[in-house]
């Protein structure tokens, strides 16, 4: 079995969330239970002295809005990072946020802990506001732009993410431009997923899903190659058909990526599958940091079964796609949310990430070529 390195660690300090998007998948977002500096200390302890470490590991702030923990939990979670960090491995600090809590004073605790930041924003205010709602059912556009405009104001840097929707996809100049005309330059776009405890998907099939993913990627990828956007989903499909497999990271391989939650408990593999529940009666956690190390997944009976699946499928893709090479059956959790278990192969998430846009690429690259010769 090959494992690590451990490259991405996420970290859940509470599933709490203080708006509420209709595309949401987690079922304790209503939780405000924080994740306290005891299981905080032993995640990085268990992460710090696992052995599984390369030469970097990012830290990645995520669940609920990692923000309504507040200020002081940050500043003590990078002593603590600091002080455990006994070996000197390069720790990147990020957090995705929605945006809405943003202020001069959190733009200052960002810049003094060293924090990446992502900000999630579908687009203008119509397209925005028609998912990512408040409690009370009001539209967030106009708060999560008041806290761009405090990083923008403070000079720190950050990216954005998109989920793109159905709406989004029937006006996809209307949100490139609005990306333009703000100056929010790097854009990731995430096509809105069937997974977890999500709600209705806006989409009628995935059949018109993946129609309008290719033509938005037509559209993204001349701005993205004019200069205009820095497109995350193109970029990274060009670099993987550029380099060479072995030099990847494959998600698909267990404790490259570890999520822990607010109690403590781990999983390995993407963080949307953390804690969802199986017909066994299990659930995706394999540990509990207090207790347990990473590694100590190998010797989990629960984890082996289902390490067993994943590499079916893993095998069944090699097998039968031609696009393995640039993706190594990375689609872990999308396989078992869209086709129901993990021993399987195509999902839409890798018709539209991976093909859609490798085809797009390549199709530009042969008409090039072709002028070239002309």
């Amino acid at each position: 079995m090959n494992i690590g390195p451990l490259t991405l660690l996420v970290l859940q300090p509470t599933g709490f969330c203080n708006i509420d998007c209709s595309y949401c998948y987690l079922s304790d977002r209503n939780s405000k239970k924080v994740m306290s500096e005891e299981v905080l200390a032993w995640a990085l302890r268990r992460t710090f002295e696992s052995g599984l470490l390369s030469e970097e590991i990012n830290i990645l702030w995520h669940a609920g809005e990692p923000l309504v923990v507040g200020k002081d939990f940050y500043r003590a979670a990078t002593r603590q990072i600091d002080q455990l960090n006994s070996s000197g491995t390069r720790v990147v600090q990020s957090i995705q946020t929605n945006g809405t809590l943003i202020d001069a004073d959190w733009c200052e605790l960002f810049k003094s802990c060293a924090l990446r930041i992502g900000i999630s924003l579908d687009g203008p205010e119509g397209i925005h506001d028609a998912h990512r709602k408040t409690r009370s059912g009001q539209g967030t556009f106009k708060r999560t732009m008041r806290g761009v405009k405090a990083l923008n104001t403070a000079g720190v840097d950050f990216t954005t993410l998109a989920v793109l929707t159905r709406e989004s996809l029937l006006r996809v100049d209307e949100v490139l431009d609005f990306f333009e005309r703000e100056g929010i330059r790097n854009v990731a776009f995430n096509l809105e997923e069937i997974e977890g405890n999500g709600p209705r998907w806006s989409f009628a099939d995935k059949v018109e899903a993946e129609a309008l993913f290719r033509d938005f990627v037509r559209e993204a990828l001349a701005r993205h190659h004019s200069g205009r956007l820095a497109i995350r989903e193109i970029s990274d499909i060009e670099k993987r058909l550029g380099s060479s497999p072995h030099t990847r990271i494959n998600s698909s391989m267990p404790l490259h990526f570890v999520t822990v939650d607010v109690d403590g408990g781990f999983s390995t593999y993407c963080p949307e599958l953390h804690g969802t529940g199986y017909s066994d009666g299990t659930k995706h956690i394999f540990g509990n940091v207090r207790v347990n190390d990473f590694i100590d997944i190998l010797g989990n009976p629960h984890f082996l079964g289902l390490y067993d699946e994943i590499m079916d499928g893993v095998r069944a893709c090699a097998r039968e796609c031609d696009r393995f090479q640039i993706c190594g059956s990375n689609q872990v959790g999308n396989k078992f949310f869209e086709n129901g278990k993990f021993a399987s192969t195509e999902t839409l998430n890798c018709r539209t990430r991976i093909k859609a846009v490798a085809d797009a690429l390549e199709l530009e690259k042969l008409h090039g070529a072709l002028a070239v010769i002309a």
